[in-house]
């Protein structure tokens, strides 16, 4: 064999790369080998730190992420239940009374005056008046009765 070298190709399981061994070479050029594998080692390692911290950094987003979202469920959650326990903590009870139309009122004005929060809109309150009084449209005429419900705490006998 010649002092120039006899390369061969050989696996590097630390790098993950392909490198060239100079299994023959002479002192000079043995020593530029070895230097030539230690920064292709370093150059490997410092990519696979730089991948580790991205990949930390990405995770730690994430986590940030999933935290805040369940932070506003919870709240919201929180928000529904003391609503609805609020409503629950004394019961409301359904009542008719009459109101009689005076000139110029109209279905919603009315309905402004007397609809009380356990109606979702005006137009769910509008459309129960309507129907209790068995209205057509929404024209009404002065001196007519109308039959409007409301609901109270108070349980009148």
């Amino acid at each position: 064999m010649t002092a120039a070298a006899c390369f061969n190709t050989e696996y590097d399981s630390y790098t993950g790369y392909e490198r060239e061994n100079a299994s023959f070479r002479r002192s000079s050029g043995r020593m530029e080998e070895e230097e030539h594998a230690r920064r292709m080692r370093r150059n490997a390692r410092r990519r696979l730190c730089s991948y580790r911290r991205r990949e930390a950094r990405l995770k730690s987003m994430i986590l940030v992420l999933l935290l805040i979202v369940a932070a506003c469920f919870f709240a919201l959650f929180m928000t529904a239940t003391k609503t609805e326990a609020h409503k629950m903590d004394k019961p409301s009870y359904k009542y008719y009374t009459s109101v009689t139309v005076d000139a110029g009122d109209t279905l919603w004005t009315i309905a402004e005056e007397h609809m009380t929060e356990e109606y979702r809109s005006i137009d769910e309150y509008m459309s129960e008046v309507a129907s209790i009084n068995h209205l057509k449209g929404d024209r009404l005429t002065r001196g007519q009765t109308l039959c409007i419900p409301y609901y109270s705490t108070e349980y009148k006998d």
